[in-house]
């Protein structure tokens, strides 16, 4: 008979992109004492959109890199991918029961979740005398299954799964850039941009524009990631990101019906200095990023974009 002991007092916290498994190793009970971060490579084809196509090349590849890192028998936070998660806010009747919730739910969003089989979660935003607000969160269930079982079969034991822009926020709010009122959230990747909005910490909103049709123009060579198309079509492509951000900045601020207070940037992308600078120019309000020297890693060295999320997840247990 096997026994697996995990070690709880360690945690590692997985984002796996399309192109990248980002991997940081921290301790649960302090995220900033020595955390260990690493980040695995990734062929096109592997993952797609977020949804896994090649299982067993994925798992072997996760169990090799865990098994060097000597990652093993441990706690495991993960990101759900950016495209496969959907808020909606629902008014549920006051007098129902909670039971009868996620059915009614499910009712209601029908129409406007884009997958088959979701899984939900959901949290009150508030209570009024006659009915209730929920802020739902839907994903494929299938989906989410294949992470859990990926993980599970890479000697991890998966205690959470949540949105990177949620853990993000989490990591702005730690380090007092957040603060009571209205913000907006840009975390910015190669594979696109999830926009989200918070309105006294509570997420009231959550978008992704996608840009996978671009990924091609973009090469994983020994420094980092290089454009390999023309001038013309990389400022087509700045432009459209750009226009883009606007665009959900001005339509979100008008669904709100309240003065943004702020806007937070951050992301993994090598045009990230040149988009900041864009997008503090083109917004009228406070554009706020975390700085290099923020967060230091074990060898000291500063934690660099991608471990945003994944130092995000570590502090999952931070109550807002």
């Amino acid at each position: 008979m096997k026994f697996r002991f995990f070690q709880k007092n360690k945690l590692v916290n997985i984002v796996i992109k399309d192109y990248e498994i980002r991997v940081l190793q921290t301790n649960k009970e302090n995220a900033f004492e020595q955390p260990i971060y690493h980040t695995i490579a990734l062929k096109r084809g592997i993952v797609e959109k977020g949804r896994i196509k090649d299982y067993v090349k994925l798992q072997a590849i996760l169990q090799k890199h865990l098994k060097e890192w000597k990652i093993q028998k441990q706690l495991v936070h993960f990101t759900v991918p950016d495209d496969l998660v959907v808020l909606k806010e629902v008014i549920l009747p006051f007098e129902m029961d909670k039971n009868e919730e996620k059915e009614y739910i499910l009712q209601e969003l029908k129409d406007d979740i884009p997958f088959e089989d979701p899984m939900i979660d959901y949290f009150y935003k508030g209570e009024m005398e006659e009915e209730k607000k929920a802020i739902v969160f839907a994903t494929p269930e299938k989906e989410l299954i294949d992470y859990v079982a990926l993980l599970e079969e890479t000697n991890l034991k998966p205690i959470g799964a949540s949105v990177s822009s949620i853990a993000l926020y989490r990591l702005f709010y730690h380090l007092d850039l957040a603060g009571d009122g209205v913000f907006m959230l840009m975390n910015i990747d190669l594979e696109g941009v999830q926009i989200a909005t918070f309105e006294k910490h509570q997420p009231v909103f959550l978008k992704f524009l996608s840009f996978y049709e671009w990924m091609e123009y973009w090469k994983n060579e020994e420094n980092g990631f290089i454009w390999k198309g023309t001038d013309s079509e990389f400022n087509d492509y700045m432009n459209r990101l750009i226009e883009g951000l606007i665009s959900v900045y001005t339509s979100s601020e008008t669904t709100l019906q309240k003065k943004i207070n702020g806007v937070l940037i951050s992301g993994h992308h090598p045009a990230f200095s040149s988009l900041q600078k864009k997008i503090q120019q083109a917004l009228h309000v406070k554009v706020s990023h975390i700085q290099k020297d923020a967060l230091f890693l074990h060898d000291r060295v500063g934690v660099p974009e991608s471990g945003y999320v994944p130092f995000g997840l570590a502090l999952r247990e931070v109550h807002l």
